[in-house]
């Protein structure tokens, strides 16, 4: 029996988080925290009560080992993390507004994370687990993180693992076409695919959600799910289709939505549970990470998921 349910791997960076509802410029306060978007779906898989292991290259320097320390204390397996003497971990500095385009800056070319290469990928680890989680983010870091990418992507499939796949596209991070190019060939492979519309109709070249799905269908995808936002999300099997709208909330950071459906839906699928439940159990985790400024801050708990909607306000004592 696999001893993680889920794996995943990637960039994870301290972030500086400015006063809630100020631009980053008039901010006289920060505060940190840690990010990432695998980093953030393992914290969110633990918490929801699945094991959960991530692995990836940090620099042994203060921030590097608060990235380490903070998912031990979630419950994220860390055994494959690698501290690099020679490195240095990436640093991302940003505000949290819910009605203005966020401000993001980012310190991370050339950091510890940047370095991750095939070798780094332990392929019994992989074995360890029942699923591999990615994100495109990794993969578009540089050619070595591509590789690494596409070797994890390769040894899960022989190994048996389902792997689910998030482009995540961050056009800060290079031409939309090299991006493409990167993604194309991991989403092909995926048996689990979370994106965006957007995001879809730039690696499939299809505008139409239902003709961009066909596209992942027609190769490794059985199941894919497009994100849309406040107007929800879509899914398909080819023969099934499921909608799931948005869960109302007063956001006030949107920053990590996509990484919190992923754990909520993720966490829901390991159990068995239906696509349509798995997509209102992410459209729940992600609507209670973006009532709170941060990434991982809102992330619930499997028992607090499971609690009744009616339950806003109340005060357990």
């Amino acid at each position: 029996m696999p001893e993680l349910d889920v794996v995943t791997f990637g960039e994870a960076m301290v972030v500086h988080l400015a006063e809630p509802g100020l631009p980053l410029a008039a901010a006289a306060t920060l505060r940190r925290t840690v990010a990432g978007s695998e980093f953030n779906v393992a914290v969110g898989l633990s918490r929801l009560g699945l094991r959960a292991g991530w692995f990836g290259r940090l620099g042994d320097d203060v921030p590097g080992r608060l990235v380490a320390a903070t998912l031990r204390a979630e419950g994220v397996d860390t055994s494959r993390v690698r501290l690099d003497p020679d490195g240095w971990t990436g640093l991302l500095v940003r505000d949290a507004l819910a009605d203005r385009p966020v401000t993001v800056q980012y310190h991370r070319a050339g950091s510890a994370a940047s370095t991750l290469g095939p070798s780094d990928v332990d392929a019994d680890y992989l074995r360890s687990a029942r699923t591999l989680f990615l994100s495109g983010i990794t993969a578009v870091l540089s050619d070595t993180a591509r590789a690494a990418s596409e070797r994890a992507v390769r040894l899960a499939s022989e190994h048996g693992l389902t792997v689910v796949f998030d482009p995540n596209v961050r056009r800060r991070l290079g031409p939309v076409e090299r991006t493409a190019a990167v993604l194309r060939p991991l989403a092909a492979a995926a048996h689990v695919v979370l994106a965006g519309r957007d995001e879809a109709e730039l690696i499939t070249g299809r505008g139409v959600p239902a003709d961009a799905a066909a596209w992942f269908l027609e190769r490794a995808a059985r199941l894919v799910v497009l994100k849309d936002g406040a107007r929800g999300a879509w899914a398909t099997d080819g023969t099934t289709t499921w909608e799931q709208p948005a869960v109302p909330v007063h956001a006030v950071d949107p920053v990590g939505a996509g990484d919190a459906f992923a754990a909520g839906f993720l966490a829901a699928r390991t159990r068995g549970r239906d696509v349509g439940a798995a997509l209102r159990q992410g459209a729940i985790v992600a609507a209670a990470v973006v009532a709170v400024p941060g990434d991982i801050e809102g992330l619930p708990t499997a028992a607090e998921v499971a609690m009744p909607s009616g339950g806003a306000g109340m005060v357990r004592r």
